[in-house]
């Protein structure tokens, strides 16, 4: 009687125990935060110069961020950046990351920047700023910016005022200034800016982005 309890114990112990350790393995891996990945593809439709492709792509885990970039300092420039992401707030919530990087290709050095975006509402700000420090000549280093003042109309509607201060594109004025609208279809965004459309040397932006 006692061999038949024991081996019902331990057919038990066989049947059951795997079982429970995968439901721990599933509920561990639930919590273990993965990857998240988005990317962006921005065409230049130049008025007065060669119009040109932006792609910017980056990887998140954690508070941990990854960041490509081509065409972005400079044309047939790449560059890679590390940062950490912090966030919080209800009512007015924020997140800043601030990156460090080097710039390959047609353009070579090292930037800091940062992202930095604040919401309230319906309304938001978003601010992606560095200071590229050339590795060439000196007087090609230069501070870049890109400054967004939205507001969603709908919730898959967003109409903001846009800036950007760079190098890569060349015309009298040196701050940019432009109109955007962007679409939300799910994971995908799409949007369209013009800019300085009150002159000659307007030009536009088309944009598609990603995330998951």
């Amino acid at each position: 009687m006692r061999s038949a309890c024991g081996v019902a114990l331990l057919l038990g112990a066989l049947l059951f125990a795997p079982a429970c350790s995968a439901d721990d393995a599933e509920e561990e891996e639930d919590k273990a935060p993965g990857f998240s990945f988005d990317g962006s593809a921005s065409w230049y439709a130049m008025r007065d110069q060669p119009s040109y492709l932006s792609i910017v792509a980056s990887a998140n885990r954690n508070d941990v961020h990854i960041e490509g970039r081509y065409n972005y300092e400079g044309r047939d420039a790449w560059s890679l950046f590390l940062g950490h992401s912090w966030s919080g707030g209800e009512d007015w919530s924020w997140s800043a990351t601030p990156i460090f990087g080097g710039v390959f290709g047609s353009t070579q050095g090292v930037a800091p920047g940062l992202e930095f975006s604040l919401a309230h509402g319906s309304f938001d700000l978003y601010i992606e700023a560095e200071y590229l420090f050339s590795g060439t000549a000196h007087d090609e280093s230069y501070f870049y910016s890109w400054n967004e003042l939205g507001w969603r109309v709908l919730p898959s509607l967003r109409l903001s005022l846009v800036s950007q201060h760079t190098h890569i594109v060349h015309n009298d004025r040196d701050i940019q200034r432009g109109l955007q609208a962007q679409l939300t279809l799910g994971k995908v965004t799409l949007g369209i800016a013009t800019f300085n459309p009150d002159v000659a040397a307007r030009y536009t932006i088309f944009s598609l982005a990603a995330g998951f």
